[in-house]
């Protein structure tokens, strides 16, 4: 005989024993998934030690066949990384890294890793710092002026004159020079100021010089030094020949060093003058929607007044101490 109140006491041991089952089945399920957390966290933390491990390697293999490549080319440009990814204001610290000729530094140019490092600064520092410019860019160009400089890779106008991307439209060539109108010869120069002048329709046509030019040093040089004929540089140069004529006419008591000197200034006439040969830029000129400006960068001087006080430093180590003396010509 099975009374009432013992059949509801089984009942409600039975209801016990499945709810004690299912906590104890939910505590197993919840363990289980904490161990494959816990074993997954773990794995994945030696995966990243592992792949920390690799880049180390990696580096130093990197760096153990740098230091070999730098013991078959020693003396050249060190540059350092650091200087790569400082912000533009502290480009002037970027000069400090740049020192050739170093017998110490056991390191060695890589221009693979300039190229790389110096577009990431230009992302940084410049294409991502200032989006708007770049998207009204994107779609087209205003530059106010056109600017013809040598190619000496001392005088870059977007350095010296602090151009921004947009503002100018730059030819640079030996000895900054622009020959006269021709519709047979020198196009890519014809090409470059008609572009310039018809269709961006610049304001300001700038021609800058410099001191210490090779081509100048070559056009006042050749052929009197006797040396062979170039197959491109001599012809080019001599477009200059009338600012050669004068100073061998007017400074012939001065040094050769200061006659090249004066000549870097008066080719800068001489291009000015050629200008006008273009019927494009006279026109410009006359209705007074361009105007022609000269320049004259001289880095020299100053430098020398720098050795006598800091003999150690080198020609590019003391650009920063260099002062940019901008001469107008006309």
């Amino acid at each position: 005989y099975i009374s009432p109140n013992s059949i509801w006491l089984q009942n409600y041991i039975y209801r016990l024993l499945l709810l004690l089952q299912f906590h104890h089945f939910f505590f197993l399920y919840s363990t289980n998934l904490y161990f494959r957390a816990e074993e997954y966290y773990q794995f994945s933390k030696r995966k990243g030690k592992l792949a920390s491990k690799l880049n180390i390697m990696a580096e130093e293999q990197f760096s153990e066949l740098a230091n070999y490549e730098c013991g078959i080319k020693k003396n050249l440009v060190f540059i350092s990384e650091k200087a790569e990814s400082e912000s533009e204001s502290d480009e002037d610290e970027t000069f400090d890294k740049v020192q050739p000729g170093h017998d110490s530094v056991e390191s060695c140019f890589n221009p693979v890793q300039k190229i790389v490092h110096g577009f990431k600064h230009f992302l940084s520092n410049k294409f991502h710092k200032y989006p708007c410019l770049f998207n009204e860019l994107k779609e087209t160009q205003h530059p106010k002026f056109l600017v013809f400089a040598c190619s000496d890779s001392r005088v870059s106008p977007s350095h010296i004159l602090n151009l921004q991307p947009g503002e100018a439209f730059m030819a640079r060539n030996i000895g900054n020079l622009i020959p006269i109108f021709d519709k047979l010869k020198h196009s890519e120069v014809g090409s470059i100021i008609e572009y310039a002048v018809q269709e961006l329709k610049v304001e300001n046509i700038l021609v800058i010089g410099h001191s210490r030019c090779g081509g100048v040093k070559r056009l006042m040089s050749h052929p009197e030094d006797g040396s062979a004929t170039f197959d491109f540089i001599d012809n080019w140069v001599n477009i200059a020949q009338a600012a050669k004529i004068k100073v061998k006419t007017e400074h012939s008591d001065l040094t050769f060093e200061e006659q090249c000197e004066i000549c870097a200034e008066e080719a800068v006439n001489v291009s000015l003058k050629n200008l006008h040969s273009y019927p494009f830029v006279k026109s410009g000129v006359d209705e007074k929607k361009i105007a022609l400006r000269g320049g004259y960068y001289n880095f020299f001087l100053q430098l020398i007044n720098n050795l006598k006080k800091k003999n150690s430093y080198s020609l590019l180590f003391l650009y920063k101490f260099v002062s940019s003396r901008i001469k107008e010509i006309i």
